[in-house]
């Protein structure tokens, strides 16, 4: 259990995930949880309030999430965002990264938020920090977790796998095939969008400069 306290914010309206949730985080981090059903409440409460981590479920009757991550952006606040969905479409996870989101959830993986948040939070704020380096990367394979000029940055599995499969070979460019195959176990993966997806948010999380694409070929790590 971890020391340090959290502030949560949940903008759930379901009660039932409301408090699984809520349990799922107390079992790993001590932290004040305030739960709001709409998106309007929680905008009140933010300008009142210390909010560190904010877990929001995908729609709500008054507004969506990623509306939402862009007007509080837009206000300059700065929070740690996880939303919630039932919809595993691409092309919403791309926009929910696009606006801010730092993490994706489907509701039917959402045991998986405690040990993502356990990574997350023991990071932040533990001591034990046994990493890999790499010129001014360094990554933290037991807690899922990049150091970027002794920055933390938490990034979903599949990009955590890809940066660590850069990592490895610094000076080779993977191809999408390549890429596919390593982090999907599945070539076919490589005739999709969904690794360009995938680039594109570690490029917004970590830099665009991180990430260099040789055309017809593939991708490969700018360190």
């Amino acid at each position: 259990m971890l020391k340090e306290k959290i502030h949560f914010l949940l903008i759930i309206d379901n009660k039932a995930d409301a408090l699984f949730v809520e349990g799922a985080i107390k079992k790993v981090a001590e932290g004040d949880f305030f739960t709001v059903n709409t998106f309007k409440k929680a905008e009140e409460y933010i300008v009142e309030n210390k909010v560190d981590i904010i877990i929001s479920t995908l729609q709500l009757q008054d507004r969506d999430a990623i509306d939402f991550i862009y007007a509080i952006k837009a206000q300059g606040k700065k929070h740690y965002y996880i939303i919630i969905s039932e919809d595993s479409s691409t092309y919403i996870e791309k926009e929910a990264y696009k606006a801010g989101a730092n993490d994706y959830l489907i509701k039917n993986n959402l045991d998986t938020i405690g040990f993502k948040l356990k990574n997350l939070v023991t990071y932040l704020y533990g001591t034990n920090k046994a990493n890999m380096p790499l010129a001014n990367i360094i990554i933290d394979e037991e807690k899922y977790l990049i150091l970027k000029q002794n920055l933390p940055y938490f990034l979903p599995a599949k990009e955590f796998e890809i940066v660590k499969l850069f990592c490895a070979s610094p000076e080779k460019i993977f191809s999408r095939n390549e890429i596919a195959t390593s982090v999907w176990k599945d070539p076919l993966v490589a005739k999709s969008r969904i690794i360009d997806v995938h680039i594109t948010h570690i490029r917004k999380v970590l830099g665009k400069e991180i990430i260099r694409s040789v055309k017809k070929i593939g991708y490969g790590l700018r360190a």
